[in-house]
């Protein structure tokens, strides 16, 4: 997996490539988390190159959720995959995030 984070404006934006697997999530983990002490207030994970997640991956974007929730930041998903999509849709955490279709709306306060 390949991860780099670039800024857009007041959001910080996570480039994911590969599996997000039980390998991988810890240090993607480790990205976010930097991001989250930061106190970022807007963190977008741009899943367009993401060709798969398990659940180490998901725990480690709910465990991020909770910690941005504790001061009003916001994780928001672009580019998810069909794949992808339908792993969120049977956790039931489709409901808890925020999920977008376009870059320029997700970076957006």
């Amino acid at each position: 997996m390949k991860v780099d984070v670039e800024i857009r404006g007041n959001a910080a934006v996570i480039n994911v490539a590969g599996e997000i697997n039980l390998y991988t999530s810890p240090y993607l983990r480790e990205t976010i988390i930097t991001l989250v002490r930061k106190k970022s207030s807007i963190i977008v994970v741009n899943m367009r190159d993401a060709v798969d997640i398990d659940s180490s991956g998901v725990a480690t974007f709910v465990e991020v959720l909770r910690e941005m929730s504790s001061y009003g930041g916001r994780l928001r998903f672009v580019y998810v995959s069909a794949k992808v999509n339908k792993v969120f849709n049977f956790s039931k955490l489709d409901r808890f995030f925020e999920i977008y279709t376009d870059m320029e709306q997700a970076v957006v306060l």
